[in-house]
């Protein structure tokens, strides 16, 4: 009834409805569509984690002393954001773990994580950006602020104590 809050319904749909298991999705394919929508943000999301390895491998690879290590920290750099959208804290914490690590092996003077300074930003800004969008506000800041105190020292490093951009 109108008085009620719920509409009056014909009786085309609710043989529909009770042919269906009572279900309110019962258009054809709507859980099918979701479905497909997962998997091919599921395959996206491995598709640009393995074209950033490549690319980072393929842009790196004359770099190397020890190639087994520095292959690892590619990996450990770029594979986790393919899971991204499921677990953004996790993939965030593994990315810069192992942007970290390719930091201290080039300080240390061990030239097995090549061009760490390109491969690692850009993971680290898409692990950040995937904790912005699919986590809470405060749960994202408080990742945004332990990332940026862990690659501190990297960062330093990088733009060679000149911390005005001169």
């Amino acid at each position: 009834t109108v008085a009620s809050g719920t509409a009056p319904m014909s009786p085309k749909q609710t043989a529909a409805i009770k042919e269906t298991n009572g279900s309110l999705l019962a258009q054809p394919g709507a859980r099918s569509r979701l479905r497909w929508r997962r998997r091919l943000l599921a395959v996206g999301d491995a598709a640009l984690a393995v074209a950033l390895a490549a690319a980072f491998y393929l842009a790196t690879d004359v770099h190397y002393d020890d190639r087994r290590v520095g292959i690892a920290l590619i990996l450990l750099q770029t594979l986790p954001l393919a899971l991204r959208r499921w677990r953004p804290v996790w993939v965030l914490a593994v990315v810069v773990a192992a942007t970290l690590g390719a930091a201290i092996a080039a300080t240390l003077g061990t030239a097995i994580a090549g061009d760490a300074h390109v491969a690692g930003p850009v993971c680290v800004l898409v692990a950040l950006y995937s904790v912005a969008v699919r986590c809470r506000r405060r749960e994202a800041a408080w990742a945004g602020i332990a990332s940026g105190a862990v690659l501190a020292w990297p960062l330093w490093l990088d733009s060679n104590g000149n911390t005005l951009g001169v």
